[in-house]
């Protein structure tokens, strides 16, 4: 009788086992097909003697890119990074300045009008109230 214990239990502890392993096996092949692989690439990096975060806004790296990085990558990888400026011209954003969008308000400016220390907010409020007919 000892000996089919013995049998039963060797049976069941193989069995916990195996179970153990086929969840383990299981969490790391979900685990792999969940993953979304890196696309950042530290050899950039090393190469252009920047750091990350000239081409990326994270300071790490990855993810989305600057103005820099996007004009970097529209040019096809060059040696270079290029500067903000030659990037914003790459990519078509206007920098120029119209003076005239920044020309001073013609004189004599409007004067504003004066508080009247004596009146509060509330005594137009009860001024309008006492006047309000309802609905």
């Amino acid at each position: 009788m000892s000996k089919r214990r013995t049998a039963i239990r060797t049976l069941c502890a193989k069995s916990e086992i195996a179970w153990i392993l086929a969840c383990v096996v299981i969490t790391a092949l979900a685990a792999l097909a969940i993953a979304v692989p890196s696309q950042a690439m530290p050899e950039y990096a090393t190469q252009l003697g920047e750091p990350c975060a000239t081409c990326h806004i994270g300071p790490a790296g990855g993810g989305l890119r600057t103005a820099r990085g996007q004009a970097w990558v529209a040019q096809e990888k060059p040696g270079a990074v290029p500067s903000i400026e030659d990037s914003m011209k790459l990519l078509g954003v206007k920098t120029s300045i119209n003076p005239a969008d920044y020309a001073p308000a013609p004189l004599p400016r409007p004067v504003p009008r004066s508080l009247n220390a004596e009146q509060s907010p509330r005594d137009n409020w009860q001024a309008w109230l006492s006047n309000y007919d309802g609905n």
